[in-house]
């Protein structure tokens, strides 16, 4: 009824940006799926659609991965104009084969990235895409990303306009940077970003091995858990690179095993 009476606003053609926050059931479970086809069904009233955000869901509404999503491709067709695309939550997320002309921004956030999804995103044709970030998380959570569902990215040339690659929050962000020794990729980027991670001195030493980091105008890497020594080298070792190893933390301790956590996971 809202979402009507959105649609029937005068200038409502003229609208470039939507927010779709916690949808009727989402809290208990009901996928995204009518709000796709709602929207689907209103791509001739929404002609200049650019910026489109589904599931922005607090956790006082929803639990990140207690939302549900569904196979959004369809938007991809409905909205040739979209610029951005954000989707928080992926579980039952689909992207299908996406194809589109246009799109310049392609987040999705989550508390655990399935290995499929990731694939999904690999085989898609999005010549002008600008800005990739990946919210991996948790395997408690349905991570189960693989180097080699990532390495289609990371070997560069997929998409040719690449500037941004966001590897977030991810639970296993240490073993995930040595995917990037030797990445092509790292040639057209300006910012790589591995922030809201687990990041050790281990993760460090291997980002300090690696020389395609030079070429970069910032790497981001705040909120994760590094030590004083560990920032302040991979600080120095890229002085021509903008380093952000702000809100660093310190992990917790059960039984004498060290204990760190991504920024979400539930």
């Amino acid at each position: 009824e809202v979402f009507a009476q959105l649609l029937a606003l005068p200038g409502a053609s003229e609208l470039q940006a939507l927010i779709v926050g916690c949808w009727e059931g989402g809290a208990e479970g009901e996928s995204s799926e009518s709000v796709i086809e709602a929207l689907v069904s209103a791509r001739e009233q929404l002609p200049n659609l650019k910026h489109l955000f589904i599931g922005e869901m607090l956790q006082e509404e929803c639990e990140v991965s207690w939302i549900n999503q569904s196979d959004i491709s369809p938007i991809f067709l409905a909205y040739p104009k979209l610029l951005t695309l954000r989707v928080r939550g992926s579980q039952g997320l689909s992207l299908g084969r996406p194809v589109h002309e246009n799109l310049r921004n392609l987040i999705i956030e989550g508390g655990g990235m399935p290995g499929e999804l990731v694939s999904e995103v690999t085989s898609a044709r999005l010549p002008n895409l600008v800005h990739l970030e990946l919210w991996l998380g948790d395997d408690g959570y349905g991570r189960s990303v693989r180097q080699e569902e990532l390495q289609p990215i990371l070997d560069g040339g997929l998409f040719p306009k690449l500037k941004y690659l966001g590897l977030r929050n991810d639970s296993d962000i240490d073993t995930t940077v040595t995917w990037l020794q030797g990445a092509k990729l790292l040639d057209q980027l300006s910012v790589l970003d591995i922030s809201l991670g687990t990041l050790s001195d281990l993760g460090a030493a291997a980002l300090l091995e690696n020389d395609g980091l030079k070429g970069l105008k910032r790497l981001n890497a705040f909120f994760n858990f590094l030590s004083d020594a560990a920032a302040d080298s991979l600080t120095s070792a890229l002085p021509g690179v903008e380093v952000d190893v702000s809100q660093q933390n310190e992990a917790d301790e059960y039984d004498g095993d060290a204990y760190r956590y991504n920024f979400v996971s539930e």
